[in-house]
């Protein structure tokens, strides 16, 4: 994987969610963000091959719509 180098038992851990907004909502940092936290983006999966996506994996399977649960293994 992409950290190999620097730590061989890196284990990291995507969850992604799919939603909606009602009309008239925009995405936000919650009411107690992550300190870490840099900001939220509304990613339209049209426009997911111009974007930076980590790991890279899910590019292809997110823009192809499949929702099912995926292990995807030391990618990246």
């Amino acid at each position: 994987h992409q950290f190999a180098h620097e730590s061989p038992f890196f284990h990291g851990l995507e969850l992604m969610f799919e939603c909606s907004f009602e009309d008239g909502l925009e995405p936000q940092t919650g009411s107690v963000p992550d300190e870490w936290q840099t900001g939220v983006a509304w990613l339209p999966l049209e426009r997911l091959a111009e974007l930076p996506l980590h790991p890279r994996a899910l590019r292809e399977l997110l823009a192809r719509g499949d929702r099912s649960r995926v292990y995807l293994g030391d990618v990246n």
